[in-house]
């Protein structure tokens, strides 16, 4: 069951001022605009580690926001990937915790805009497919119907998920589509005939995705 898998959220160390001095900051440079026809006001910022390898080890991939920015999912291992989160805190500090580590390989978490669902990619069941389940990884299933899918996203009122599926005829082509949650309904979007393509987040107007496929981005009108 993929509660088992659950494990409650221990404090990890989060970096030090020594640990970060180890580390060289990125300087970049953000353009602030107050007004049309402003001139720019450049704000120079060093970014540094958030956590480092010490905490969560080296094979750490796949982060995406949680709710309000405060918590990071990410997933780690290669072969067998177990779904972790990082918390926040406002002082700074972080906890990391197991959200679901169950032997199968599970991949690309991401939360639900409200924050109660999750939805990843697993081959609990042989084949990977997309799942979704509670916050918590408990009572999972499979939204994508029969064979290979994977890198879900969710659509902004949390009603519907892209995601990646490989054709029945051709297995190493990939193209997008979409699962409606409350009727189960899946359609398909594109339909490339070669290439795989990757990951559709959608436009903050539900009506458009982007995704890339081979060396071409894609955006797409789901209403045309």
């Amino acid at each position: 069951p993929a509660r088992a898998g659950f494990v409650p959220e221990t404090p990890v160390p989060g970096p030090g001022a020594d640990e970060i001095a180890k580390e060289t900051p990125t300087p970049i440079t953000i353009e602030l605009k107050e007004s049309a026809g402003a001139k720019p006001q450049r704000t120079a910022v060093s970014t540094a580690p958030l956590v480092l390898a010490a905490a969560l080890g080296d094979n750490a991939f796949s982060p995406s926001f949680g709710q309000h920015g405060r918590s990071l999912l990410f997933h780690a291992g290669r072969e067998r990937g177990a779904l972790m989160r990082a918390s926040i805190g406002k002082a700074g500090d972080v906890r990391v915790a197991t959200v679901l580590r169950d032997g199968a390989a599970n991949y690309h978490a991401t939360l639900s805009p409200d924050g109660q669902w999750l939805a990843y990619d697993s081959d609990r069941e042989g084949t990977r497919g997309v799942y979704v389940a509670r916050a918590d990884a408990s009572d999972s299933r499979r939204v994508s119907g029969d064979g290979y899918a994977a890198v879900p996203s969710w659509s902004p009122d949390g009603a519907r998920l892209t995601f990646i599926k490989a054709g029945q005829q051709r297995a190493r082509v990939w193209n997008v589509w979409i699962a409606d949650l409350s009727s189960g309904a899946l359609t398909q979007v594109s339909h490339h005939r070669v290439g795989q393509a990757w990951r559709a987040p959608w436009f903050p107007d539900g009506e458009r995705i982007a995704y890339s496929v081979e060396d071409r981005l894609v955006i797409a009108n789901l209403r045309t």
